[in-house]
């Protein structure tokens, strides 16, 4: 089979303004980016820019997966730069499965691919439009999961390191450079400056460094450009930072080449940036250049973005240039110093002070706490009480960082007494919704409670839900969800109470609750609730956002999911501290000195 005569078009219509299920960058410390493990993985952690994956000796058929719920002919194929901490590929496993809407699941070895660790990271591809690519007609459906399968029964431990995972054509076609277009007589998806750029063959694997073809430069003298505009790049915000990656193996011979890879903007002058020579830091193997730009037009005055591979070798010197890829980099953290996270002080009662659960919930009755306001504004922001810590709420989506502030902004009173736990919430909505038949799966008020912020078992959490009104409009509560919670039904204690209301003019909607503190006692690990808690007493809580809204087709959806603390939901349980931190304090807000 002649693969160079392979003919590919590729089309992508995503654009780069929308949230995005078609990339996982890993660049948050603790945010999975909605990878879950499965198969007895014994943890998956998000740090230092990596997905590791930790698997333990003997472990048969660990995995983890994601939803991308995407199409999938809208992507040729799958890309994950990985790194294993020990050699496995004496090893049965290492697979790449996805599941097509309405079939079964599909799976493709990667396991030939995948790097021993004196090789470090290495990209692993997946072409689903090369033609020995045996799902292809299920790929060009929408895609409802995408999983990755490690090795079988490894008799030590290991981790596999994830730097990213991304679907290909994100914003370049042919990133990985395996077709040839012989309309055009090119590589497919790239412009270029000279007839002597060929696609390499599959049997001289040395100048290959991921999938079965890399491009060939063969020196004229001068420079010969490989070039392809980035898709949404007229959309991207000024400001907006990116890098440019390939793969380049530079051999002895041409060690005098000269390399510029760089990201050109083009102004309505119809100049483009230009760059500099890269340094050559190896000779003879494959190395990563990499090339970052910010952008320095607003979109209305970009007339073009474009990734941009320069190569002038001598007569007849080559060099090979393999996988080419794009990604948007992070903000600059403006907080590089502050922990993060969203502590919480819950404020006793001043003397004489009381509150009726009435679903009336006001600034004034909860006077006192320290208000926590949840919205926009404030979900990525300094917290207004502790200086050290900065919020970095995770979410589902990029609904809670945008929605304006008269779809959602909440704010929380949390208190307490020797006799209670009192918790509120008044929330301004622009469309109240009860979607059901649980109160979680509507706009409720929803928080974890744990022993400390660092249980690892779910059967130690309490997650009591309160929704205002259900479909009959009367206010329904439950924290039992079938999900090896505590089991105890706080709300059929005789002494729990609980209120909400739903203001139909503008929608906005109130919840308040009291729990009895022993009404907690059994259900930690240790009665910290006995009598009641102590000053200074820490325990993990998290409160838990969920608006739903109309949708198009008149039925109402989830909007925003979101939770205080960064690093997961508190219910996925993949790393050490599972929870934000609860702390009981007197009526001023402190700790008294000895307590």
């Amino acid at each position: 089979m002649n693969l160079t005569k392979k003919i590919t078009i590729w089309v992508c219509v995503v654009t780069m303004t929308m949230p995005c299920l078609a990339r996982w960058e890993f660049n948050k410390d603790g945010d999975l980016e909605g990878w879950t493990p499965g198969g007895n993985v014994s943890k998956l952690r998000a740090k230092d820019g990596l997905l590791t994956v930790s698997v333990a000796a003997n472990t048969n058929d660990p995995w983890i997966r994601a939803k991308p719920n995407v199409d999938g002919s809208q992507y040729p194929g799958v890309y994950a730069r990985m790194r294993w901490s020990t050699d496995a590929t004496d090893f049965n496993g290492a697979r790449f499965f996805f599941k097509p809407a309405g079939e079964p699941w599909k799976n493709i070895p990667i396991k030939n691919q995948v790097p021993t660790p004196d090789q470090g990271f290495k990209t692993v591809i997946i072409p689903t439009e090369h033609p020995d690519f045996p799902h292809s007609e299920a790929w060009n459906k929408p895609l409802q999961f995408i999983r990755f399968d490690m090795m079988d029964n490894v008799p030590v431990d290991y981790t596999v390191d994830f730097d990213w995972v991304r679907l290909a054509g994100e914003y370049l076609d042919n990133e990985s450079l395996e077709f040839w277009d012989d309309v055009n007589d090119s590589i497919a998806g790239w412009t270029i400056s000279d007839s002597n750029v060929v696609n390499f063959d599959v049997s001289e694997p040395n100048f290959i460094h991921s999938g079965e073809w890399a491009a060939s430069v063969t020196g004229t003298g001068t420079a010969q450009t490989l070039m392809q505009y980035i898709k949404g790049g007229l959309d991207l915000s000024k400001g907006q930072r990116l890098a440019l990656e390939t793969a380049l193996l530079i051999p002895d011979a041409a060690k005098d080449a000269q390399i510029i890879v760089h990201i050109a903007e083009q102004g309505q002058d119809g100049q483009w940036t230009e760059g500099s020579p890269i340094e050559i830091t190896t000779l003879g193997s494959y190395f990563i250049a990499t090339s970052e730009a910010t952008l320095e037009l607003e979109p209305s005055d970009r007339t073009g973005l474009r990734a941009v591979i320069s190569i002038t070798s001598a007569a007849d010197k080559q060099v090979y240039v393999d996988e080419t890829l794009i990604a948007l980099l992070p903000e600059v953290d403006p907080y590089p110093d502050k922990a993060r996270g969203w502590p919480i002080n819950c404020v006793m009662l001043s003397e004489g002070q009381e509150i009726t659960i009435d679903g009336v919930v006001s600034a004034e009755e909860y006077a006192g706490a320290q208000a926590v306001v949840i919205n926009k504004d404030t979900a990525r922001a300094l917290d207004p009480f502790d200086p050290n810590y900065v919020h970095d709420m995770i979410a589902t989506n990029d609904n809670m960082f945008t929605s304006d502030l008269e779809d959602y902004s909440g704010t929380y009173y949390v208190m307490w007494d020797v006799n209670n736990f009192y918790i509120a919430c008044s929330i301004q909505d622009d469309s109240y919704n009860f979607v059901g038949p649980l109160p979680n799966q509507s706009d409720s008020l929803q928080f974890t409670l744990t022993e400390t912020a660092f249980e690892q078992e779910k059967g130690m959490m309490y997650i009591p839900t309160i929704a205002p009104a259900d479909d009959s409009g009367n206010v329904f509560a439950n924290n039992v969800f079938n999900a090896n919670y505590i089991e105890y039904d706080l709300f059929q204690h005789p002494e729990v109470e609980y209120a909400g209301a739903v203001d139909e003019a503008t929608q906005d909607w109130t919840v308040e609750l009291k729990i009895p503190w022993w009404a907690l006692v059994g259900d930690f690990r240790n009665d910290i609730f006995k009598p009641y808690p102590a000053l200074g007493l820490q325990v993990g809580f998290n409160i838990v956002v969920g608006d739903f809204d109309p949708a198009a087709d008149g039925t109402a959806q989830l909007e925003i999911r979101a939770c205080t603390h960064p690093g997961a939901f508190p219910w996925q349980i993949t790393q050490d501290q599972t929870s934000e931190i609860l702390t009981f304090v007197d009526a001023d807000g402190k700790v008294p000195a000895g307590q």
